[in-house]
């Protein structure tokens, strides 16, 4: 009886060792994910708090330029004039004013400058675009810009390579003006 006795005080001493891990366990668990959601929840709330607001620079809406009662779907890709449906002239999603287009298909053209961008550095292209409008209204010079882009899903990685497109016998001229622009 004696040995008896011993055998079941072990086995209740060892049920209740085990409960109570068990039971220390839970309340652990539960505590540590209440604080987690807590902690989450006050690191959101302060994301929120201090986050810029985010805007979307859309173009406005503009007006067709030989039509002024009609919306505008397309820019001329050289002189920037908007133009309705009627009036843009497209070349592989290159779009010119019927004077520009006529230049376009008239003209030899080459590239000029070459420059690849990524979402990390989105900046790096612009003063090919500085440079190309800054001709344009000095001296009325033809360029256009073209962008091809380059999409790695499996890396997720965007680039975007942009082109300056100028006349063949205007290259050499443009050349010497954008060398001291680049970045």
């Amino acid at each position: 009886m004696d040995t008896q006795f011993w055998i079941i005080l072990f086995f209740l001493i060892l049920i209740s060792g085990l409960l109570i891990t068990v039971l220390g366990l839970a309340f652990y668990i539960v505590f540590t994910n209440n604080n987690a959601k807590t902690d989450s929840a006050k690191n959101t709330e302060a994301i929120k708090k201090n986050a810029a607001p985010c805007t979307i620079d859309a173009p406005p809406l503009v007006n067709c330029h030989h039509h002024d009662k009609i919306q505008a779907q397309a820019f001329c890709s050289i002189c920037k004039l908007a133009l309705c449906e009627d009036c843009v002239r497209d070349d592989k999603n290159i779009y010119f004013c019927q004077d520009h287009f006529q230049l376009y298909l008239q003209s030899d053209w080459v590239e000029l400058e070459t420059v690849t961008t990524n979402p990390n550095h989105p900046e790096d292209g612009m003063y090919i675009y500085e440079f190309k409008e800054k001709i344009w209204l000095e001296n009325n010079t033809p360029t256009f810009v073209t962008i091809h882009y380059k999409i790695d899903v499996e890396s997720d990685h965007i680039e975007s390579e942009l082109k300056l497109m100028a006349r063949k016998e205007e290259k050499k001229f443009l050349k010497e003006k954008i060398s001291p622009l680049k970045h």
